[in-house]
């Protein structure tokens, strides 16, 4: 929760695999989600709240030994902001690049508060929010980007087949402040 109190863990409320996600080789996605409630200390401050599995897919091509790096989520809680709700992505990360050919893939941030959503690209994280021990982007044979605006992932022309992982970050600004 990033405040020191309460639980510092939480069960996974479901487990679903996602079908038609197994690659040869590979098992399927499972899709897991967590919820629960927190009620953080009446103070202002910054929180860092994390989600880190222990489970993190094998096989992975731009990172090493990727099935003993454990899988890392975070966002950032700034209180007081009022009213606030954190950005809804509409879309599983999942998605199908082919060898030579362009991925478009869109997260479909949604903010509730109409905020401003801004997109980067950036290193999949581990324990602590640390950057996954060997990781690099995924090659390409053109490039991989994100649109800050719109926050399509463009992969232009992938060389290799395989998993990667990527991530994005997502900023929300309201009347041009990070909030």
């Amino acid at each position: 929760w990033g405040d020191r109190t309460g639980r510092d863990s939480i069960l996974v409320t479901s487990e679903t695999p996602v079908p038609g996600t197994a690659i040869p080789g590979t098992v399927e996605i499972i899709k897991r989600v967590w919820k629960t409630r927190h009620t953080f200390p009446g103070a202002a401050g910054t929180y860092i709240l994390r989600v880190e599995d222990r489970n993190r897919g094998a096989f992975i091509e731009n990172m090493d030994n990727s099935v003993d790096v454990p899988f890392t989520v975070e966002t950032t809680l700034r209180i007081p902001i009022k009213p606030n709700s954190s950005v809804i992505l509409l879309n599983d990360p999942i998605d199908r690049a082919c060898v030579a050919s362009l991925l478009i893939y869109n997260a479909g941030a949604f903010d509730t508060n109409g905020d401003s959503i801004a997109y980067e690209i950036a290193s999949s994280k581990t324990f602590g929010g640390a950057t996954a021990p060997g990781y690099t982007f995924p090659s390409s044979s053109k490039s991989i980007m994100v649109d800050p605006v719109s926050g399509d992932l463009i992969w232009d022309s992938p060389k290799e087949a395989g998993l990667y992982n990527v991530a994005l970050l997502i900023k929300e600004y309201r009347n041009g402040i990070f909030v």
